[in-house]
């Protein structure tokens, strides 16, 4: 089977509908992805392998009040030099994946891929443009949840109630979200939300 993979950044909004593959080689990690298609959602135990730490309390949470939880992301601070950093193995990555191949291990399941396209070209004109993309969405965290009515009103109650975080509505999904103007305010925030909840 063919797979069409992509190494376009992806804020937060766009993860539901792609599968992840990090790359099978040292240096910095940069999840490369495609289309779900019909895949099975992920088993507890990888999503636990994949969240960020500052949502561990709240799925938690969420698990005992029998809601499901959708790709996640804490939300991020871009360091200086970092888009300089992942450009660099993009750089590496496109050289293998033009010759040899890139492998790529599939995050849910270990399975493994060789990409290989002669004509793969980046996503990106330069280091700006990905870096651009990158501050673009900075410290934009998420946290889907869909189930039960009750739970959901208490988690945008709660969202309410701490300064940086909002909730809003997409399909079956409520959408926790936290955009601080620091890192710590940006962790201080999830974990007020744990403790407004309870799950702290």
């Amino acid at each position: 089977m063919i797979r069409s993979f992509s190494a376009v950044y992806v804020p937060p909004d766009g993860f539901l509908g792609r599968a992840w593959y990090l790359p099978v080689r040292p240096g910095v990690p940069w999840f490369y992805h495609a289309p779900r298609f019909e895949r099975p959602p992920p088993t507890p135990a990888v999503l636990d392998a994949t969240l960020d730490p500052p949502l561990i309390p709240l799925v938690g949470w969420a698990r005992s009040q029998g809601l499901t939880t959708g790709p996640s992301c804490a939300g991020h601070t871009v360091t200086p030099g970092a888009a300089g950093t992942v450009w660099r193995g993009l750089l590496a990555d496109a050289e293998a994946i033009r010759g040899d191949g890139l492998v790529l291990a599939d995050a849910e399941t270990g399975a493994r891929w060789r990409w290989t396209d002669r004509d793969y070209r980046l996503p990106y004109p330069s280091v700006l443009a990905l870096d651009r993309d990158l501050h673009a969405h900075e410290r934009a965290g998420l946290l889907p949840l869909s189930g039960p009515a009750g739970a959901l009103v208490r988690a945008k109650r709660a969202a309410r109630r701490v300064p940086w975080a909002s909730a809003d509505v997409a399909g079956p999904w409520l959408r926790l979200r936290v955009r601080a103007p620091s890192e710590a305010a940006q962790q201080a925030a999830w974990g007020a939300l744990a403790a407004e909840l309870g799950a702290a």
